[in-house]
């Protein structure tokens, strides 16, 4: 907050009325804690409060990029906070979705950034499986399709005869396929 006077003079240095004058320089509210988020199909979503270096600030958003009915987002645009949601994601490949926040004070506009929300598939697919036997010296093998091909490899994860199988498999064409399956006691954990 500044005072200011001015007192007008003619051209022959006669001083008019000095008129005073307050200016209020309003701080721009900036948005200081916008970073992306993660989900997975079916947990509960929630975004940070947004924050600012400046108080008495309001938040809008607003959906930038992407459907946002496309990851459960509760609507397109809001002021405050988002709300918490079930994250949705109907598909096998991931969803994201970019959201705008500007940051406003009382009397001034402040900045705008914005950040992604991304929403994960489960992984759902189909298995098939030959029992592995020593009769005619056949391997067993475990086949997964449908999976997401937008992704290089798969942890499968299982018990042979009670030792802890923990291994990445690379994914063609959506499939994976665990061979090699001998006699044993196989479980899952």
């Amino acid at each position: 907050k500044v005072k200011v006077c001015i007192t007008p003079y003619n051209a022959y240095l006669c001083a008019g009325k000095e008129m005073c004058y307050e200016i209020i320089v309003h701080p721009s509210a900036e948005i200081t804690n916008l970073k992306d988020y993660a989900f997975c199909k079916n947990t509960q979503a929630k975004v940070d409060a947004f924050q600012s270096s400046v108080s008495n600030v309001t938040f809008n958003w607003k959906v930038k990029e992407g459907d946002w009915r496309n990851i459960g987002l509760p609507a397109e645009s809001g002021e405050g906070n988002i709300p918490e949601f079930t994250a949705k994601n109907d598909t096998n490949t991931p969803k994201t979705v970019k959201i705008e926040v500007q940051a406003n004070s009382s009397l001034c506009q402040g900045s705008v950034g914005d950040f992604d929300i991304t929403v994960y598939p489960i992984p759902e697919f189909e298995v098939s499986s030959q029992s592995p036997t020593t009769c005619n010296g056949t391997e067993g093998w475990i086949e997964f399709k449908n999976l997401n091909i937008n992704v290089t490899n798969y942890r499968v994860t299982f018990k042979k005869d009670g030792e802890l199988i923990d291994k990445d498999y690379p994914v063609s064409n959506g499939i994976v396929k665990v061979t090699g399956l001998t006699k044993g006691a196989y479980t899952e954990i």
